[in-house]
């Protein structure tokens, strides 16, 4: 049993394939794939994400994939292939092992989120849409007394190359 998280991603990187940007968008491309971003609630708010990428943060992972679980999200279904992406890879691994570990086949381990961001969409420029939700506020004072505003703007662009 590992005992560190070098041993840790070791282990998962050899019994999970983890793919490169060429080859998540071919898989992406070719559909019925789970797309799955297990970065934390800051990051994605910070980020975005990738259009259809179903969020779920690494801490809920098991939760939302096991069907025995009171808060299984249906998305999972052990026969459909799952591709998993974090920040850099690293908790992607992990979960994508994970994953494999509860029976779930096949899975599949991406690089990080901005190395997909940056490599760009390729020939299929919808494959790696971006969306990006920024919520912001402000305080109104009418009237005597203080209102606070909150709105939300949905950006949406394709991911690639500054």
């Amino acid at each position: 049993m590992p005992s560190t998280i070098k041993e840790m991603l070791a282990e998962a990187n050899a019994v999970v394939p983890r793919l490169n940007p060429p080859e998540v968008r071919e898989m992406i491309g070719e559909g019925d794939v789970l797309v799955v971003d297990v970065r934390d609630a800051p990051e994605l708010a910070a980020g975005g994400r990738f259009k259809g990428a179903l969020p779920v943060s690494r801490g809920m992972l098991e939760f939302h994939a096991d069907p025995e679980s009171p808060a299984h999200d249906p998305a999972f279904q052990n026969d459909k292939t799952v591709l998993v992406y974090c920040g850099s890879g690293g908790r992607a691994a992990l979960d994508s092992k994970t994953l494999k570990d509860f029976g779930y086949r096949p899975v599949f381990s991406a690089c990080g989120f901005k190395e997909l961001a940056d490599a760009g969409p390729g020939d299929g420029a919808s494959v790696l849409q971006l969306s990006m939700t920024a919520t912001a506020s402000i305080s109104i004072i009418a009237s005597g007394s203080a209102r606070r505003l909150i709105w939300t703007v949905v950006l949406v662009g394709v991911a690639g190359p500054k």
